[in-house]
């Protein structure tokens, strides 16, 4: 029995030490651990809701470091492995039992200790939120894509204002800040649903202006389901290898996607597009 308990230690330590792997994880409400995807030997792995992609390497990972803020980590002891359901949702996904229950909001925590850059917030009083304003603003009066002309539809007036700007926070790297925007229009059609006009839209600072780097919205019919949708954000940002990422919450009233986004040539890329 000592034999294989140092077996499994030895297997152990070669998985975490020797094989140059970091893993980042999402932490549920509940404190299930959900392994995201592994950065191994500078190469990205997805590992989101595929147990046999993390089974040789994150379980023998016991101790996962949940970060508050980028500095501030909590090291939570994780256990036995769970199949649990998503909220919301009829499917199913992958994670591990921790110590730490009814958490705040939902976290990202790594496999070994890692430090996240801390989101700042833009006051809407502030010159540059209110020029994120108008140039999202400019964007939408040029804007003829079918669903831009669906929100006017529903508008039903001229009003050059079409969305409103929610908030506006910013990641510093070195010289680099990079601002995420999220604005939108909430509408009630007919007193029977309730539809939500999202724009989730990313800026680049330079010198006194902003170039826009990443947009994305979308139209949906909640048919009075939460705005959960509203709640896009990034969950955090980082350095590694020299190159910054960004982790998104691309999740729905019914889905629960994550979006890694790679920053490269003044651009935002998508390195995994969607994991569920």
């Amino acid at each position: 029995m000592k034999l294989i308990i140092l077996l499994f230690l030895t297997f152990s330590s070669y998985i975490q030490q020797d094989k140059d792997f970091l893993t980042f994880s999402l932490v549920r409400h509940d404190g299930i651990i959900v392994p995201l995807f592994r950065c191994e030997n500078s190469k990205w792995v997805k590992i989101y809701n595929k147990p046999n992609e993390f089974r040789s390497y994150e379980r023998f990972v016991f101790k996962w470091y949940l970060y508050q803020d980028s500095s501030t980590s909590q090291v939570l002891k994780r256990s036995t492995p769970v199949h649990f359901n998503y909220d919301n949702e009829s499917s199913f996904g992958y994670g591990y039992l921790s110590d730490s229950f009814f958490l705040p909001a939902v976290k990202i925590a790594t496999s070994k200790p890692f430090e996240l850059e801390t989101a700042k917030s833009l006051k809407k009083d502030e010159k540059k939120f209110q020029q994120i304003e108008n140039i999202i603003l400019s964007d939408f009066r040029s804007d003829k894509s079918f669903k831009v002309d669906k929100l006017r539809d529903h508008l039903n007036n001229d009003d050059d204002k079409l969305v409103d700007l929610y908030s506006v926070t910013y990641y510093e790297f070195d010289t680099i800040k990079i601002y995420f925007s999220t604005s939108g229009k909430h509408i009630k059609y007919y007193d029977s649903c309730e539809y939500f006009f999202i724009n989730y839209q990313w800026f680049l600072e330079r010198g006194s202006e902003f170039k826009s780097i990443y947009k994305a919205y979308t139209f949906d019919d909640r048919d009075y389901k939460s705005s959960s949708g509203m709640d896009k954000h990034c969950k955090s940002a980082f350095k590694l290898n020299g190159e910054i990422y960004l982790i998104i919450d691309d999740s729905g009233w019914e889905s629960t996607d994550y979006e890694l986004l790679k920053f490269e040539n003044n651009e935002l890329e998508g390195v995994f597009s969607q994991f569920h």
